[in-house]
């Protein structure tokens, strides 16, 4: 088992605690980063963002999306993005915002780093944590309209494996 792997069991043991629902794991990766938008305070990403739905009831479906992240310069990531699944009648979509979190011994570079080569992202995996309001226009999850999830997960930011899980509240 991976320590991504491992990180991702401990978040479904706290999550299961609370008594939240599982609505959906995936697994995938951010594809096709465009050139990085670099401004005072921070360095803004856009991936594609391709998963494959492996846990909860929507297991075997495939979720795709754009992801937006943002390093601000006092060292809290930032992630914005849509994510769709498609069901065998309409789809259910996912509005996530989140933090993405370095631990103490790793820094966000400074703008400008990134576009100009001086900085090489770590192979390290960084905790996400964030939320996600769901929108169900499929019949078969309809009850699932306007839920609220906790998004939990992690992300390789320089191989751009990610494994993030959504919870009910």
């Amino acid at each position: 088992m991976s320590s991504l792997q491992r990180r991702v069991v401990e978040t479904d043991h706290r999550s299961q605690e609370s008594g939240a629902a599982l609505i959906c794991r995936f697994e995938g990766e951010l594809r096709g980063a465009a050139a990085p938008v670099t401004g005072a305070e921070s360095s803004r990403f856009m991936h594609d963002l391709e998963a494959d739905v492996i846990g909860g009831p929507l297991s075997g479906r495939r979720l795709t999306g754009l992801n937006q992240l943002t390093l601000r310069t006092d060292g809290v990531g930032l992630f914005a993005g849509p994510g769709t699944i498609a069901c065998a009648e309409g789809s259910i979509s996912f509005d996530m915002r989140g933090f993405v979190v370095s631990p103490p011994e790793l820094t966000w570079p400074r703008p400008g780093a990134v576009q100009s080569g001086r900085y090489d992202v770590p192979d390290h995996d960084y905790r996400v944590t964030g939320s996600a309001l769901v929108h169900a226009d499929s019949p078969e999850y309809a009850y699932r309209d306007g839920t609220t999830a906790s998004i939990e997960g992690w992300v390789n930011l320089e191989s751009g494996e990610v494994e993030l899980a959504a919870w009910s509240l």
